[in-house]
């Protein structure tokens, strides 16, 4: 099963180019994709009131995945707050998912600094009890650092997350437990410097870079059950129209493409 869809589907600067006439909203983004990954959980939790409002209307249309809250992940908070944090994210959000799509995938990204890797997994795996759902991204310049943080990764049970930018062009996919996570942040030579917010991701997948990517994912299917694939590129709408582009070369295109 392949999943295709964005980071998030409400922004403004999709208006022109992806959403034209329409509101940004979850309902037209379901016309086109099977899978949307949640990034407004890494800023805010949501109330149970608004995650049931998305799920009931749009599953089983939409695969749902959540990112994890950054006051978890990149929080400067004491061990003990952190789990509180995460009990309150499990019940609130990911138990009203899964109570109407089964399992739910979190995504989590490392944050940069991080100087003892193996020490920030296993308190990762005491604050989220070993959630074994939880997909674990490195943000790394260097790709044998990544397939080493991969590793640490798995070693503790969760999934490693593979990625695509800059400095790491995805020629394979890496994953755990029959899933497969992948992660398309664009090819922006700025990735890692001093551009403010998301210019960072302003990049816009050309279609030999996205049939090469294609590949990757069409081979994950042969080692996962689950393949998923998110475009993180967001600004001026890039992500929506490569996801789209990228369905139409796998063949999985919905209705209204």
């Amino acid at each position: 099963m392949i999943l295709v869809g964005c980071s998030g589907w409400s922004y403004r600067d999709w208006k022109e180019r992806f959403y034209g006439k329409s509101n940004p909203s979850l309902q037209y983004y379901s016309h086109f994709f099977n899978a949307v990954e949640v990034d407004s959980t890494y800023y805010r939790m949501p109330s149970k009131n608004m995650v049931k409002s998305w799920v009931e209307r749009f599953n089983p249309g939409i695969i749902f995945t959540l990112k994890m809250p950054g006051d978890i992940s990149h929080g400067n908070y004491e061990l003990s707050q952190k789990i509180n944090l995460w009990n309150t994210f499990e019940e609130t959000v990911i138990k009203t998912v899964s109570r109407v799509q089964g399992s739910v995938k979190v995504l989590m990204t490392i944050p940069p600094g991080i100087l003892d890797m193996e020490d920030y997994i296993q308190k990762i795996s005491k604050i989220t009890s070993s959630y074994e759902n939880l997909c674990i991204e490195p943000r790394v310049k260097d790709p044998r650092k990544y397939e080493s943080i991969s590793k640490i990764v798995e070693d503790n049970g969760f999934i490693p997350v593979s990625i695509d930018n800059y400095f790491i062009n995805l020629d394979k996919a890496t994953g755990s437990r029959n899933v497969c996570y992948i992660r398309l942040h664009g090819r922006n030579t700025d990735f890692f410097n001093s551009l403010a917010g998301m210019e960072k991701f302003n990049y816009d997948y050309s279609q030999r870079e996205l049939e090469n990517i294609s590949k990757v994912v069409e081979d994950a299917t042969t080692q996962f059950q689950e393949v998923y694939v998110f475009f993180n590129n967001h600004p001026n709408g890039n992500a929506p129209l490569n996801a789209i582009a990228l369905s139409r070369i796998l063949g999985i295109n919905k209705e209204f493409f």
